[in-house]
């Protein structure tokens, strides 16, 4: 923490230091506003530099909640960040630094026969797929920084990867999110949330009423060869995952994820062939395809 008195600085930058000795009583985490530490969180693996307002490290999902709203009762610009991986900037903001890498780094349950897991959002894409290998099964999207990733930080990006032709991209193996809004209200998206929660729906008929006068010229410019299975369709009354994921403008999701494994890719088949036809045919599991290396 700076240790500098807060009369001789200037109005904003005595009310940056004042939320982090606030912030630093808020929560056990860490509260990290001083310039190295800035610095250090200014570039992702982009060209851009920006250099934020400061750091908090939360210790545990409930502790990122607590940051958000005192952000959001005190009007200070909040970004969530994974592993810092992004190509295009999204990591990096004149803001709070949410980093969710150190501590909220669990995958809280894995069930083979469901083919999901139930991930924090700093848990590694290579993490998972470790724990999930011994069950014949993996996480689709395989993106190059799968070292460094995050499933929050893929969320947010809609990840793909160099087989998303095969795979597809993240928010086609999503089940479930734990979202917080602006203001730390937590909600549930998954599969028809929006008819047991209204604001659900009000978010989800928000996101409807953007993309619905786009319609038209979105079917008209994406090519022929697109697999109809990547055109998702906004439904008011869904509010699943795979309709609030992604962009720029996301709700956080400091809170787990539960999203769909599939058939490890160490299984061989012919890709040619019908379904079962090898003896090494993946085990069947969601949006997956047999792949031969």
């Amino acid at each position: 923490m700076p240790d500098v008195p807060l009369a001789v600085i200037g109005d904003e930058r005595r009310r940056w230091l004042r939320a982090a000795f606030e912030l630093a009583d808020l929560i056990e985490g860490e509260v990290r506003f001083d310039r190295h530490d800035r610095m250090l969180y200014a570039t992702d693996a982009s060209i851009y530099q920006v250099e934020p307002l400061g750091v908090v490290i939360p210790a545990s999902i409930d502790e990122a909640v607590k940051v958000m709203r005192y952000c959001h009762q005190h009007d200070l610009p909040l970004l969530p960040r994974g592993g810092g991986t992004a190509l295009a900037g999204q990591s990096v903001n004149r803001a709070v630094v949410l980093d969710f890498s150190r501590h909220c780094t669990a995958v809280r349950d894995l069930d083979p026969a469901a083919a999901t897991a139930t991930v924090e959002p700093g848990v590694v894409l290579d993490q998972l797929n470790r724990a999930a290998a011994p069950h014949g099964l993996m996480f689709g999207p395989d993106v190059a920084t799968s070292t460094h990733a995050t499933l929050g930080g893929m969320i947010g990006n809609n990840s793909a990867g160099a087989h998303s032709i095969l795979y597809g991209r993240t928010v086609e193996h999503l089940a479930a999110l734990d979202v917080a809004l602006a203001d730390g209200t937590r909600l549930t998206l998954d599969e028809g949330a929006a008819e047991r929660d209204e604001q659900v729906a009000a978010l989800a008929r928000g996101v409807a009423d953007i993309v619905r006068p786009l319609a038209a010229e979105i079917r008209a410019r994406l090519p022929d060869h697109y697999p109809p299975r990547r055109r998702v369709q906004p439904r008011p009354g869904a509010g699943s995952a795979r309709g609030m994921h992604g962009g720029p403008a996301r709700p956080a999701e400091p809170g787990p994820s539960r999203v769909r494994l599939g058939g490890n890719a160490r299984h061989r088949a012919r890709c040619d062939g019908e379904p079962g036809a090898g003896a090494g045919a993946p085990p069947a599991g969601p949006r997956r395809l047999p792949v031969a290396r």
